[in-house]
């Protein structure tokens, strides 16, 4: 019997204390025991890393370049992982993310051709360390996630599975601040790689933690200089691409295209616009009609709130 295409995993975890700790290792160990041909890589120097490398039986790769506030820098991160990798496909995934079966299953019908397979996450509180042992570990979370958890926004990307061979030239964005994640599928659409939701096929899940590893909380990682810097290596809001922006979909047949709705084909014309394949004269009409949106949408709002106060119409 085939066990399919295998996978190498890279990932940059946090430090294994606390907290951090317990969901990290519940998110490798699901990787382990769900993806029977995997080749896992821990990227990274803070505390525990390498030790968990060694206790799980894993890779781990110490080179780690930082920017000059101490963050990890997310290109040499894909470049040590790319190179390192044992097999032909690769997956970022951040290390607070549990994987399922499906994780595998979605993996080998999508990997039919290179593509890169994007998907979107269940948020779920979860605190203590998962039994492996028992046989129904998986089946307990699915059903916890979908009774407590909430499914994330498109915005948000956990997973990216690519070919290791994939050039993608990533700016150096720095881990855990707003914007690499959706370059990166700007960047797949730059370069013509087709881009697959899997979220009707995969189930992961992240488990919710805080921010106490960043001084300033979440207000620093969204809003201080590093979050900054990372908007404009991005380019600016219009890079800024979705899981929405998928090409294709992932079913059990593998990828069909999205079907198409007017919101669907307004936001494909404003990508292609982005990506620059659409006339000059058309992109200038498209940004015409969107200035003309917001000034009535500006307007109607005003007419509202008059209204509220019994001056308007």
């Amino acid at each position: 019997m085939t066990l399919g295409t295998p996978l190498t995993i890279f990932c940059l975890p946090k430090a294994f204390a606390g907290a951090t700790g317990i969901l990290q290792r519940n998110a490798i160990r699901s990787w382990m025991e769900t993806c029977p041909v995997v080749d896992i890589i821990l990227v990274g120097d803070d505390a525990g890393v390498a030790e968990v490398a060694r206790e799980f039986g894993l890779r781990y790769i110490q080179d780690l370049e930082r920017n000059r506030y101490g963050t990890p820098l997310l290109d040499g991160v894909f470049a040590v992982g790319q190179k390192a990798a044992r097999y032909t496909w690769v997956a970022y995934v951040n290390a607070d993310i549990i994987l399922t079966s499906s994780f595998w299953r979605g993996f080998q019908s999508a990997s039919r051709a290179p593509c890169l397979v994007i998907g979107r996450r269940w948020d779920l509180d979860v605190t203590d360390s998962i039994d492996f042992s028992d046989s129904e570990w998986e089946c307990k979370l699915i059903q916890s996630a979908a009774a407590r958890g909430r499914l994330h926004e498109p915005t948000g990307i956990d997973y990216l599975i690519f070919p290791r061979s994939y050039q993608h030239g990533m700016p150096p964005f720095a881990v855990g601040r707003p914007g690499w994640d959706n370059w990166f599928v700007y960047r797949a659409q730059s370069l013509c790689l087709p881009v697959v939701d899997a979220s009707d096929v995969i189930t992961v899940i992240h488990q919710n933690h805080g921010y106490l590893h960043h001084p300033g909380g979440l207000d620093a990682i969204w809003f201080g200089p590093e979050a900054e810097e990372n908007r404009k290596l991005l380019g600016g809001a219009a890079r800024v691409f979705t899981i929405e922006d998928a090409d294709w979909k992932l079913s059990s047949r593998g990828w069909r295209k999205q079907a198409w709705s007017p919101g669907r084909v307004r936001r494909r014309l404003a990508t292609l616009a982005v990506l620059g394949r659409l006339p000059a004269p058309m992109v200038a009409g498209l940004r015409l009609i969107a200035r003309v949106e917001s000034a009535v949408a500006l307007l109607r709002g005003r007419l509202a709130r008059l209204r509220r106060s019994g001056i308007g119409p």
